[in-house]
């Protein structure tokens, strides 16, 4: 903002609470000065805010996917998985590491799909498909 907006700003107020305080006294002008100043918002909060206004809710919904994999799914399987993208249809992408545990997770993801929509408040996913990573197609 700089210098000058800083001054412009001040200046205002000054002018705003005289008026307040020659209208209705010195006390209601202070409170009524403070009702009308902003009040601070934790920076994580505004964060999630704003990415969220940027991303598509597929996108939004998998980062939150994300964040908890390991609590839906479970630290070792976790280890050997990554969520890589969610469609538009609601298809959970899931990269796993060798294509052999392609068929030995397959069946618990039915579990984990289950959690996922348990664990959160708008679920998009109907689907979980396992692909060998960097099968999935590219995060732009």
């Amino acid at each position: 903002m700089g210098r000058f907006g800083n001054w412009r700003l001040k200046k205002l107020r000054t002018q705003r609470y005289g008026l307040l305080r020659d209208w209705y006294g010195a006390d209601f002008a202070e409170t009524e000065i403070a009702a009308h100043v902003s009040h601070p918002v934790p920076f994580a909060e505004e964060l999630d805010r704003l990415v969220s206004s940027l991303e598509t809710p597929e996108r939004t919904e998998l980062r939150r996917i994300t964040g908890r994999w390991a609590e839906f799914c479970g630290a070792a399987v976790a280890r050997m998985t990554e969520p890589a993208e969610l469609t538009p249809e609601g298809i959970l992408l899931v990269e796993v590491r060798h294509s052999l545990l392609i068929a030995e997770l397959k069946p618990a993801m039915k579990l984990v799909l289950r959690r996922i929509n348990q664990g959160i408040a708008s679920p998009l996913c109907r689907e979980i498909r396992l692909v060998i990573a960097g099968g999935a197609p590219s995060r732009r």
